[in-house]
């Protein structure tokens, strides 16, 4: 039995009210074998071992792995959104990165696609934004999934980061990019939530 180190952080763990008052179970992915499922504090299993993979319990759900494909359980083991991706990733403003036949959207807690799988490529949601690659093109929707800055941004030349303090950082990956022969892209720019750019001199 192989407890998952990082899990004992008391904000990547699920407690989960017992009995009596006020006493609550912590639940801990373990690995038995080859297979992953979650047991208490005192090594007790709670969830029987599985699972190819388990992800720490986060507000009440864990990202779990079986033949491949990414699903979530509640801290029952019940089954919350079905093992049927191909990727996914952490709940962040509500929802997580899924990808599955080569797109890529955005679901909920419940399971429920709230963003369409339709995107080339994406990252997860920062500052209620999210980049998105449409046709070869970068931009960002907002968390109701509108285009919130247009993809204008050819995506094997420019490469635009994750929005910080309002600003999202637009680097130079294409042709002729690299600082002084080095491997580092060149920063060239932002652009804000409006989609308005600012570039380097």
């Amino acid at each position: 039995m192989v407890l998952l180190a990082t899990s004992l952080v008391v904000y990547q763990v699920i407690r989960t009210r017992t009995g009596k008052e006020g006493e609550v179970t912590t639940l801990i992915p373990f690995r038995k074998g080859d297979k992953w499922g979650f047991c208490d504090s005192q090594k007790r299993i709670a969830i029987p071992t599985m699972y190819d993979r388990a992800e720490p319990f986060t507000d009440g759900i864990a990202i779990v792995v079986t033949n491949g494909k990414f699903g979530c359980i509640d801290s029952k083991g019940e089954m919350v959104i079905p093992v049927a991706y191909e990727q996914m990733g952490p709940f962040l403003e509500g929802l997580s990165l899924v990808h599955l036949d080569g797109k890529f959207g955005f679901v909920d807690r419940t399971g429920t696609t709230v963003i369409q799988l339709a995107y080339d490529s994406a990252g997860n949601f920062n500052e209620g934004f999210a980049r998105v690659v449409i046709n070869g093109k970068e931009g960002f929707i907002a968390t109701d999934g509108k285009i919130a800055v247009p993809a204008i941004h050819d995506a094997n030349d420019y490469e635009v980061t994750d929005f910080d303090h309002g600003l999202a950082p637009i680097l130079l990956i294409g042709k002729g990019s690299m600082v002084g022969g080095g491997d580092r892209p060149t920063m060239v720019g932002y652009i804000d939530t409006k989609g308005t750019q600012y570039w380097e001199n």
